[in-house]
């Protein structure tokens, strides 16, 4: 076999795994629509944000379109307000056919506006950017950071249905960090922790952003797979403001904050959660403030009662 054949499946491949996922979106099946657009995603990052993508130049960027267009997809096809517009059913459609002509032709990446969104795929990944040693976000120890992993466009689950029950959505809207302009693809991670640290759901980490100014903006709504019903009364919801380190080559975890169960209370106003150092302390044993400035992470809660 030539040495190009294994990418080339690889193409056809991901072209038919968005075929079915176009066609799970298109069913109303939401759930297993996301799973699919989310496994091209993760497949295609892998590929070319390697030092030696085994696609050309031109057929890589194509390719780095194509799942940032999934990740659009994806979100747009999770939320339930409407409000998240972007990549539709339709324009993934488009794409899927353009996708035909690939590998013998690359053909103009037929959804306009999505170069745009470029922060979502890991580039910098392939030509990192020099920082600087003395930036706020390059300054952690390294006892908890972990290797690089799949949370550019995130993994965030859609909302759950609890017949007669209340559905939980904790809405982050911004952290205030000393120098928010030095923190790389930074993102959260969502946990829900029993006093033993262990998960009662699976964790979700939000897409990174790269909406800053004196805050880091975020706007991001997670949907708690468990109903607040169904929730033990000591356990907690930790958020970790976590970030990647280029020179590193590590996401770093910076600060954390937590939502005790009497603390979830529908707020119209977005409400302040202090934020604790590093290492996370899912026991709650030790929790130590990150800064005694009036620095917070700012967090709406809804509960829905189905």
């Amino acid at each position: 076999m030539g040495s190009q054949d294994a990418p080339n499946r690889r193409l056809a491949q991901w072209r038919d795994v968005l075929d079915r996922a176009s066609s799970l979106d298109n069913w109303g099946q939401m759930l297993e629509a996301c799973n699919e657009y989310d496994k091209v995603v993760d497949e295609i990052k892998h590929a070319v944000a390697v030092e030696k993508s085994p696609y050309p130049d031109d057929l890589t960027k194509f390719l780095t379109n194509v799942a940032i267009a999934a990740t659009l997809r994806s979100k747009a096809a999770q939320d339930l307000t409407g409000k998240v517009s972007g990549i539709s059913l339709a324009d993934m459609q488009l794409l899927i056919t353009t996708m035909k002509s690939l590998p013998a032709k690359v053909p103009p990446f037929p959804l306009p506006g999505v170069e745009e969104f470029k922060h979502l795929m890991p580039a910098a990944a392939i030509s990192m950017p020099k920082v600087s040693s003395t930036s706020a976000g390059d300054d952690d120890d390294d006892d908890d950071d972990v290797a690089k992993g799949d949370s550019i466009g995130g993994n965030l689950k859609p909302r759950m249905h609890f017949p007669g029950q209340t559905n939980i959505t904790i809405r982050i809207e911004k952290i205030q960090l000393k120098d928010p302009a030095s923190y790389f693809e930074p993102f959260f991670t969502i946990s829900v922790k029993d006093t033993q640290g262990k998960d009662i759901t699976p964790p979700q980490d939000t897409p990174t952003t790269n909406r800053k100014d004196d805050f880091i903006h975020f706007a991001q709504p997670v949907e708690i797979q468990t109903s607040l019903e169904d929730l033990p009364p000591d356990c907690a919801i930790f958020l970790e403001f976590k970030h990647f380190k280029p020179r590193k080559n590590k996401v770093s975890v910076k600060c954390f904050s937590l939502l005790e169960l009497d603390e979830l209370v529908p707020s119209s106003q977005p409400i302040p959660l202090e934020m604790y150092t590093k290492p996370t302390d899912f026991k709650r044993k030790k929790l130590n403030l990150l800064t005694t400035k009036k620095h917070y992470l700012w967090v709406s809660i809804v509960l829905t009662k189905n």
